[in-house]
């Protein structure tokens, strides 16, 4: 029988310990989050989509953890960043970056903001893209694939080289002018034709003459340096691109001395090609009536001044793909039209 102490039985008492093979870190252990670490100010995107605000790692001893997965310091217009240090962070995956090539990325990681190469990844830089807060650079050359290294092609500018700056180039021209009398010489106008610039002023005594013949041959072309479009979307966002001389319209200015309500003869040239065109247009017509003018005929000597005028109007469009609205199967992505606008009418007096 157990001894008895102050009128008590003692007996031995039975004490478990149970110990475990697992660290605590932070008052968890790893199944539990123990190096789990929550960001509510920032976040990484996943190709796909899928977001992640938090990072982990493994808790090796008593609040230490190892093979740390942060969320990493932020890069500006990055999405996905990796890191094991400050010191090593970069970014592979940008904001904008369907794919990771040319012609499929708002921003690239491979350029700094200089255009030069950047083999770390530290930067975002904005690219040539699709994007309207960007430029599409067309028709023209993003040089280091930046926005800020586009380079238009000569003969267009604006923010997305979309604005024709040049003028058409007059190849050939010539006016004649008749009377009812088909005894009469025509007065015709330039000397030589082939070679309209610069026009010379003709005189003439002649004042039945009551129509005319204009004839007229203009282009609009230039070296295009651009990346040809992709008609499949593939190798370009820019699907197709046309430009050239658009239209063109002669016109007859009589004036005489201070009277300017004589009215204007217009006639709008007939094109035989789909336009716009970059070749040779050309405005013809054979019999130019001046019906418009049956009250001020004849012409009085010394008082009228007729002008011929023809006015061209350069133009053209696009179709590019949105790739942040339609990232995959280009082919049969929407194409979206922008037109390419002359800074004005350009009219050339002949």
């Amino acid at each position: 029988m157990p001894a008895a102490q102050d009128g008590f039985l003692s007996q031995p008492v039975a004490i478990m310990v149970r110990l475990s093979s697992l660290s605590v870190c932070a008052g968890r252990i790893n199944p539990n989050g123990a190096c789990h670490r929550s960001y509510n100010d920032d976040k990484i995107i996943h190709r796909g989509g899928r977001t992640q605000n938090y990072g982990g790692g493994t808790c090796t001893q008593p609040n230490n953890c190892e093979n740390c997965n942060p969320v990493c310091p932020s890069i500006n217009h990055c999405n996905y960043r990796s890191c094991t240090s400050v010191s090593d962070n970069h970014c592979e995956y940008c904001e904008g970056e369907i794919l990771d090539q040319l012609y499929w990325r708002a921003y690239t990681r491979h350029k700094d903001k200089h255009g030069r190469d950047d083999s770390f990844m530290k930067n975002c830089i904005q690219a040539c893209s699709w994007r309207k807060d960007s430029n599409r650079c067309y028709p023209g050359t993003c040089i280091n694939d930046i926005a800020s290294s586009c380079n238009c092609t000569e003969g267009f500018g604006g923010k997305h080289c979309q604005t024709i700056t040049k003028d058409s180039d007059i190849k050939f021209a010539i006016a004649k002018f008749l009377s009812a009398n088909p005894t009469d010489d025509p007065v015709e106008t330039p000397e030589d034709p082939n070679d309209p610039i610069p026009r010379e002023t003709k005189w003439t005594n002649q004042v039945t003459i009551n129509h005319a013949v204009l004839n007229v041959t203009a282009i609009f072309r230039v070296n295009i340096s651009a990346h040809p479009p992709s008609v499949t979307g593939r190798d370009h966002f820019v699907t197709e691109f046309k430009y050239g001389i658009n239209n063109g319209v002669l016109k007859l200015t009589l004036e005489r001395g201070e009277n300017s309500t004589i009215p204007q003869i217009s006639r709008g040239c007939r094109g035989n090609k789909d336009l716009p065109t970059p070749d040779e247009y050309l405005c013809r017509e054979s019999n130019v009536q001046f019906n418009e003018w049956n009250a001020h005929l004849p012409f009085q000597h010394d008082e009228d001044i007729v002008t011929f005028t023809l006015q061209i109007t350069n133009g053209g469009y696009l179709f590019y793909i949105d790739r942040d609205a339609y990232p995959e199967n280009p082919e049969t992505a929407p194409r979206i039209r922008e037109r390419i606008s002359t800074e004005g009418l350009l009219p050339e007096n002949l």
